[in-house]
């Protein structure tokens, strides 16, 4: 049952991941920054209605796609827009917004469903595979139609910084590694 609910969420997360990039590249940056503030804000007042007990029937579906070990009901979704709209703010390059979105949406949700099947685990963080790091890897490789040959450089980085143990939400974590990764070497 755990399993499918976590391939349930990986689903979410990467059309989550492919409905941002497609109003990026649809509708341009600036629709992309007001759709990730109007959809954080609607968030966090709808995730304080579930908190409040407000809406069972929707905090039933809701918590089909929450973990269990989250703090609050839709805490991976809140990350996860955070994260996008930081980076977005801060890159100015639609390709490098696409880049990095790639690496959150189709990276991190590969990662997770390869890297669960996964025997051979990292040294420096044994909750992770090599597996997982592969896929990443190979995910992000998408981005490559967006930075060119730079992207083999931006997935291994990426694919590495997604298995470190960091004490926060990778959702969180990947884009805003990835805006910094644009900063310091592009």
């Amino acid at each position: 049952m755990e399993l499918n609910k976590e391939m349930s969420r990986q689903a979410l997360h990467f059309a989550l991941g492919m409905g941002f990039l497609l109003l990026l590249l649809l509708m341009g940056r600036n629709t992309l920054l007001f759709a990730l503030s109007l959809s954080l804000v609607l968030g966090i007042l709808l995730i304080n209605q579930l908190i409040l007990g407000r809406f069972p029937a929707l905090k039933k579906i809701v918590s089909m796609f929450e973990r269990k070990d989250a703090r609050f009901l839709g805490e991976s979704t809140v990350w996860y827009v955070s994260g996008i709209l930081i980076c977005s703010t801060f890159l100015q390059n639609p390709n490098e917004i696409s880049a990095a979105i790639i690496a959150l949406g189709v990276g991190d949700s590969f990662s997770n469903i390869f890297g669960r099947m996964g025997r051979m685990k990292i040294p420096w963080n044994k909750s992770k595979t090599f597996e997982g790091i592969v896929a990443f890897f190979i995910g992000t490789l998408l981005s490559y139609f967006f930075i060119g040959p730079v992207a083999v450089v931006f997935s291994l980085t990426m694919a590495v910084v997604e298995t470190l143990p960091q004490g926060m939400d990778d959702n969180f974590v990947i884009p805003i590694a990835s805006a910094i990764f644009f900063y310091v070497i592009v």
